[in-house]
């Protein structure tokens, strides 16, 4: 039971649950010497295709993306 001079609550609908991030499905990662990485200013910043178009384009070179040093040869994307 609920006391007399007990505020009414307002109700509120549930929050919806955070979204998964999305997975990116690529052929192939390539490089974008065109575009610096907005973290740590180096180049290339990774960029992902399928089916020969850009589907992802990246802000961050291979190191800020994958955080591996050795991610800062393309090659080794």
């Amino acid at each position: 039971m609920a006391a007399r001079n007990a505020k009414k609550r307002e109700k509120f609908a549930a929050p919806e649950p955070a979204s998964k991030p999305k997975t990116i499905t690529v052929d192939e990662w390539v490089p974008d010497y065109d575009r610096k990485c907005e973290f740590c200013g180096q180049t290339p910043c990774v960029t992902g295709v399928l089916n020969g178009k850009t589907v992802y384009h990246g802000s961050a070179c291979g190191v800020c993306t994958w955080g591996d040093p050795d991610a800062i040869d393309p090659a080794n994307w």
